[in-house]
């Protein structure tokens, strides 16, 4: 029998689907690749992850996790030469602000930023694609804690995952926002006891916060700043939208923050290679009391007959201000204005009357009020669990 890994904890196990892989079965599946100095994956399980990291780990090799299906095309991939430092994983950006493109870790490194385990071995519910940052970061934090990690083996719907997550006794999830409201629609009152919810990927704001509160009592919440070329920034822990304003002087370990014209700027230490100046985000905050808030991204300001539009604080102010359970605003070209606003309306009492959705966006410009409101069941969601914001 294939000795494990000393990161692959005793305990870590799969649930994928019908199946059960533990650390044992992982590490002789490994075996299965040929040789070579790279390893590619582009099966979206955590079982192809977890078995191309022991191989590689056993023989210094890289790892490839390509997302093919998720993205536009991609630039040539990089050299395929061992390491010289250690095993080196290579993730695809999303393509979301611009070609997408080859990024790398080393292994230990990104083992490194594991948050330390907790005493009570959890079960861990995969809500990310397997090959995204985000859905390594939640299978090494399950491997290396010795934890369970369930997911499924094909593309799943949030009613999928919620499913998912009450038979197998999920206690910790890990989320964007959009997901987790999703999440939440679809749980219902289904008896789940999480204990630990984590949200990232996308700016959350105070009614999801104390949403997640009051159904999961239990639980502690972290928002996580972190994305594909900066790895993990920083947490946030005290239950409270955005971040303490004086983390601009006084940030946490490994990273220093800056503001300028209102977008996020950031120094990581535990960023990937070649990333180790300020990066300039796109996330765009905005000063309340003692905290800086994500209000949104620069891809998501769009200019509606030369007004410019958040259309993140648009669905944030329908969100917390209208009787609704979930909303998407979005942006369609128009010839003549150049964007129309429009949003899509989750809510199980029926579509508010049209002076309710108003109310809620009083003091915004005529601009950003949607021309037309959609009553729908659910929200299109892209595979990292966005809200998809802009429709050519």
């Amino acid at each position: 029998m294939t000795k494990a890994p000393d990161w692959l904890a005793p305990g870590f196990e799969i649930l994928q689907g019908t199946d059960r892989l533990d650390t044992h079965a992982l590490s002789d599946a490994a075996r299965r690749y040929p040789p070579g100095p790279a390893i590619a994956v582009d099966e979206p399980c955590a079982a192809a992850v977890v078995e191309a990291l022991i191989a590689a780990d056993r023989e210094n090799r890289q790892v490839f996790l390509t997302r093919v299906p998720d993205i536009p095309p991609l630039p040539a991939a990089p050299p395929t030469a061992a390491s010289p430092d250690g095993p080196a994983i290579w993730l695809q950006t999303s393509g979301t602000t611009g070609a997408p493109k080859w990024v790398r870790y080393r292994l230990r490194s990104l083992l490194r930023s594991i948050p330390p385990a907790s005493d009570q071995r959890r079960t861990w519910l995969l809500t990310y694609h397997p090959l995204s940052f985000a859905g390594l970061q939640v299978t090494l934090t399950a491997a290396g804690s010795g934890a369970r990690l369930a997911g499924l083996d094909r593309a799943p719907t949030v009613p999928d995952l919620a499913a998912l997550a009450c038979t197998a006794g999920a206690d910790a999830v890990s989320g964007t926002p959009s997901f987790w409201r999703a999440f939440l629609i679809a749980l219902g009152d289904t008896p789940l006891d999480l204990r630990l919810c984590t949200l990232g990927g996308e700016a959350t704001d105070q009614g999801l916060l104390d949403a997640l509160r009051a159904r999961f009592p239990h639980a502690t919440l972290r928002h996580v700043y972190a994305t594909t070329e900066l790895g993990r920034v920083f947490t946030v822990a005290d239950g409270r939208a955005g971040f303490p304003d004086i983390w601009l002087d006084r940030p946490p370990a490994g990273c220093a923050l800056r503001v300028e014209d209102g977008e996020l700027s950031v120094r990581s230490q535990r960023a990937a290679d070649r990333h180790d100046g300020w990066v300039a985000t796109g996330d765009l905050v905005r000063h309340e009391d003692d905290r800086l808030v994500f209000i949104g991204r620069t891809d998501d300001v769009v200019n509606v007959g030369g007004v410019k539009v958040h259309l993140a604080e648009v669905e944030q102010r329908l969100l917390s201000g209208a009787p609704i359970d979930d909303a998407r605003v979005f942006a369609r070209t128009n010839p003549i204005t150049g964007y129309l606003v429009m949003a899509d309306i989750v809510a199980s009492a029926g579509l508010p009357a049209a002076a309710i959705l108003d109310a809620a966006l009083v003091g915004l410009p005529e601009a950003a009020r949607p021309r037309r409101y959609s009553h729908v069941t659910s929200l299109p969601l892209s595979p990292a669990g966005k809200k998809i914001r802009i429709e050519r």
